[in-house]
């Protein structure tokens, strides 16, 4: 994942990144599995994650938190972007409501244990995988990446996570 559009904050360890977009997809329960196929295929997936699990695309990322959900976050604004038939499911933009946080492992870890009742650690966590959890009583989204732990949270709460984020990391 190219480190072009991410803007630097207090501290190297904490970056926020911009210039990207969240569709969410939510398909009937009859109309899923060929909903989420033809998703995945858009958007040059090799697969439907399962529940709970990020799947690197072609146009970005497939991520599942629901079991008829799918959220394909790109990481441009570019490209055609997949559509539902109105009789298998609908299509929202829910890319103005949050904000997507990146923090570097292996600080990752232990800070966000401070702030969530999540075991952010191998194997619980592995790479791959997606939560939803709070973090001061807002429920945020976290997934694992490879060297980050990514965070999208609530556009009106994500400048404050960042301050109370980069705090923590200061004082250890």
């Amino acid at each position: 994942m190219p480190d072009a559009a991410q803007v630097s904050t207090a501290t190297p360890l904490i970056s926020e990144r911009t210039g990207w977009t969240l569709t969410q997809f939510h398909a009937w329960p009859e109309s899923f599995t060929s909903a989420a196929r033809s998703i995945a295929v858009a958007c040059g997936a090799s697969s439907v994650p399962v529940p709970g699990q990020v799947i690197e695309a072609a146009d970005g990322i497939l991520l599942r938190l629901h079991p008829q959900r799918l959220w394909l976050l790109r990481y441009t604004k570019a490209g055609i972007l997949p559509d539902l038939p109105i009789g298998q499911g609908v299509v929202l933009d829910l890319s103005q409501s949050r904000c997507l946080l990146r923090v570097a492992m292996p600080a990752a870890t232990d800070l966000i244990a401070k702030f969530s009742g999540l075991d952010p650690r191998e194997p619980a966590f592995p790479v791959g995988a997606i939560r939803l959890t709070s973090m001061h009583r807002i429920p945020v989204t976290l997934w694992r990446e490879a060297h980050h732990l990514a965070i999208l949270c609530p556009r009106s709460f994500s400048k404050s996570l960042r301050e109370v984020l980069e705090e923590a990391l200061r004082h250890g």
